[in-house]
């Protein structure tokens, strides 16, 4: 579900030119999901993120159509944060073996007792966790008929329980630029392996090297086509418009009319990234502070017509 915003046109022109069909995905009016990342020593660390954005407002419903169209892969690949948790069961009724990434959530009943009936593969991003714990949250999905658990661990590789034994593959150990995205790559390379009927070690190699591959790039996904971007925003003038709010909510923005170009854009009130207060989401100085107000706040329009006003008054004379 895409919103229409400049995120959503980001992500849509990148589908376009990798060739990649999104006919059957829906659009709405309204902020597209995403998330804000930064980077600490070439290990990604997520900032903060609008939860999915329009979708939570307009979840996909499977239609006939889409559930047929769905017939005609080998595998559907979901995760914790696709919303379509609520769709699983259309899905399980197609036939199709259903892929689920619990990513970093899979501590949480919900996912082993509700999910986990209903999918066939199960990943979790389980980091630094004991290897116990590990076993004990695949062999609790098993129990429940997952079939199998694929659990990454970062720097120490991953662990795989198809209900018989366990699998255990190193990492290939690269200088990371950045991590985005490894955790997915693994889980690409080696469910396409899987398909092929590769084996379990072979297709956990191939998602390893992925992976590995992955934390060479600096960006993810269509990141090749900010390479060469280039802002049209002045810190100086930010600095100022921020400070002139003085504490208040609202925002200031400063635009070349001739060129389009966005000179100034501050939204309050704000946060600094690099150091979130963690008090963030109880205290009310920081409400609304996830909204820029700039793209997504409706105003009445003021005194700024006048500046149109004056513009036809200075034609008419000329």
């Amino acid at each position: 579900v895409f919103g229409r915003d400049e995120v959503a046109d980001h992500v849509i022109r990148t589908l376009d030119e990798l060739g990649v069909d999104h006919s059957r995905c829906r659009q709405y009016d309204g902020e597209n999901g995403y998330a804000k990342v930064r980077l600490v020593d070439g290990d990604r660390e997520f900032i903060m993120s609008n939860k999915g954005g329009i979708v939570n407002e307009h979840p996909l419903e499977l239609t006939k159509e889409d559930l047929d169209y769905i017939r005609t892969f080998k595998l559907v690949h979901t995760s914790c944060n696709g919303h379509l948790d609520g769709e699983l069961y259309k899905l399980r009724e197609v036939g199709v073996p259903i892929s689920y990434d619990m990513s970093g959530r899979w501590n949480q009943e919900y996912y082993v007792e509700t999910i986990g009936p209903q999918v066939d593969i199960a990943f979790a991003s389980c980091g630094d966790t004991p290897e116990e714990e590990i076993k004990k949250l695949c062999e609790a999905l098993k129990a429940r008929g997952c079939r199998m658990t694929v659990a990454t661990r970062g720097g120490k590789g991953s662990m795989i329980y198809h209900g018989e034994r366990y699998y255990t593959q190193k990492p290939k150990l690269v200088d990371a630029v950045d991590t985005l995205g490894a955790g997915d790559s693994f889980a690409t390379a080696f469910l396409l392996a899987m398909l092929e009927k590769k084996d379990i070690h072979a297709a956990m190699e191939a998602g390893a090297e992925f992976a590995a591959k992955t934390c060479l790039v600096n960006g993810a996904f269509g990141a090749e086509r900010g390479s060469n971007l280039y802002l049209t925003l002045d810190a100086r003038y930010n600095y100022e418009a921020y400070r002139a709010l003085g504490g208040h909510a609202g925002t200031v923005a400063v635009y070349n009319y001739k060129t389009g170009e966005i000179l100034c854009m501050v939204s309050a009130p704000s946060y600094d990234p690099l150091n979130v207060p963690k008090n963030l989401e109880e205290n009310d100085r920081y409400k609304g502070a996830y909204l820029n107000r700039f793209l997504s706040s409706a105003f009445v329009p003021g005194s700024v017509f006048k500046t149109c006003l004056l513009y036809t008054s200075d034609a008419a004379d000329d």
